[in-house]
């Protein structure tokens, strides 16, 4: 979350980034009874999820969504097409995906799978089967819209769980 002082969109930033979100992510995933872990504990435990994190590249026209009257950070799921936890972690994305738009119609952009030449496609998905990759907003959406979409996807995830 950085100024945008020469016209152009800053992107990356050393300090004002998505960590920024780091307690509100807690707040709102601690008051579904989701807890965020480390993912050096992986080796060692068993989580009933795990995130992966990103902030999307894409525009605000493409990475916001008005509903009722708010907007919010359209988000999305990616999953890495040559993990050996493929198929898991494809379900457990569309649960969440089809809860969020439940809940919020059009927020979710819904699963993308990659793979091929160029394409991570794992993605550190092969840690664990219950891992999802989530691209949430875009570099053009504002901390109230990306505090938003948190709370909208904690509920998900907790109905998901539960």
């Amino acid at each position: 979350m950085v100024n945008n002082g020469s016209g152009k969109t800053p992107v990356y930033h050393s300090s004002s980034n998505i960590m920024e979100f780091e307690n509100s992510i807690k707040n709102y995933f601690e008051l579904n009874s989701i807890r965020p872990y480390l993912i050096s504990q992986l080796k060692n435990n068993n989580y009933d999820l795990v995130i992966d994190l990103h902030r999307d590249s894409a525009k605000r026209d493409i990475s916001t969504l008005k509903y009722n009257n708010e907007t919010y950070g359209k988000l999305y799921f990616v999953v890495g097409e040559d993990n050996p936890n493929y198929s898991s972690n494809k379900t457990l994305a569309n649960n969440i995906s089809t809860k969020l738009n439940e809940l919020i119609p059009g927020i979710s952009r819904g699963v993308i799978g990659k793979k091929g030449d160029h394409v991570d496609s794992i993605y550190n998905q092969d840690l664990s089967k219950n891992m999802v990759l989530i691209e949430l907003g875009g570099i053009e959406n504002t901390q109230d819209e990306i505090n938003r979409t948190i709370s909208v996807l904690s509920k998900a995830i907790s109905v998901v769980l539960q």
